[in-house]
This record gives structure tokens, C-alpha cells and sequence, in this order.
């Protein structure tokens, strides 16, 4: 009787398949929950599963992944319209031509939430970006740093160097 009513929780291992394409991660999880349970005990195959998943929404939440997205544009000959896709082009047809934003523009398509415990990496990964598509305007135009404005235009190109020169 006990062995009947236990067989409908147990799920096909088609569903782990499932769970692979899904989330590989949380299958691995999965699978480790299941063989401890079963060379263990119930206790240890839910601390285990628990810990794991805990641990790995941690590290989620702390070192999200976002994209950067281009422009696609799709059109069914009557009606055409744009749709943002990501740039990294890891699950697109490489053969479609994706256009990058208008120039002074970037899309960022955040993965998680953006909260403070994410919130400099996050900052970090668009600063980056923005660094890397962008280039330098013209290089200082005063000499020493009391010919400088000192109205913040001219604040974010003081170097390290320069602060260090300060003291």
C-alpha cells in the first residue's frame, strides 16, 4: 500500500530531461537531492537540496547576468516592426543582421533585480561596456590642476595620478 501511494510522487525521468534543458544547474541539484536521499536518509537529502539552491540564489543575486540588446527588424510584407534581441548572438541565427542602437544610446536588459547587493556589479558591467563602444574626447586642455574648472565637468578626468600629485 505504502509503495503505491509513493510511486505517484516520484516523477518520470522524462521530467529530469525537462529540468535539464531548463536549468542544468538546478538538475545537477536535483540529482544530488535524490541519490543522498537515497544513500542516506530524507534529512540529509533536503538539507543538501535546501543549501545548495540557498547557495546558488546567493550567487545569482549577487553576479547577475544581463545582455545588451541591437535592433532587429521583422517584417511579414504588410506591416514591419523592430524587436530588441541581445547582441552576444549566442541563440540567434548568426546569418541575421542585428543593428546596434541608435549612437549615444545602450540597452541593458538586467537578468535579476536590481538591488544593492547587485547593484555595482551591475553598474560596473554597463560602465565597462560603455567604455569599450565609446571613445575619449580631447585630452585635458589645462596644464596644472589650478588652471582646471572646478564645476565638475572637468572632475571625472582627474586621474589617479593627478590626485595623487593633489597631496
Amino acid at each position: 500500500m505504502i509503495i503505491h501511494a509513493v510511486t505517484d510522487l516520484m516523477s518520470h525521468p522524462r521530467q529530469l530531461f525537462i529540468f535539464w534543458r531548463v536549468q542544468p544547474v538546478e538538475a545537477i541539484i536535483f540529482l544530488a537531492a535524490v541519490f543522498i536521499t537515497i544513500f542516506t536518509n530524507i534529512e540529509n537529502g533536503i538539507y543538501v537540496a535546501i543549501a545548495t539552491s540557498a547557495a546558488l540564489l546567493l550567487y545569482r543575486i549577487a553576479r547577475p547576468r544581463g545582455q545588451f540588446l541591437g535592433r532587429l527588424r521583422l517584417s511579414d510584407g504588410q506591416t514591419t516592426k523592430e524587436v530588441f534581441v541581445p547582441l552576444d548572438r549566442r541563440t540567434i541565427n548568426p546569418d541575421v543582421k542585428i543593428r546596434n542602437p541608435p549612437l549615444g544610446v545602450i540597452i541593458y536588459r538586467f537578468s535579476e533585480s536590481f538591488t544593492y547587493p547587485n547593484s555595482s556589479t551591475q553598474c560596473d558591467i554597463i560602465v565597462d561596456e560603455v567604455k569599450r563602444i565609446t571613445k575619449r574626447g580631447k585630452a585635458n586642455a589645462f596644464p596644472t590642476l589650478g588652471d582646471r574648472p572646478w564645476n565638475g565637468v572637468y572632475i571625472s578626468s582627474i586621474t589617479s595620478a593627478s590626485c595623487a600629485n593633489i597631496k
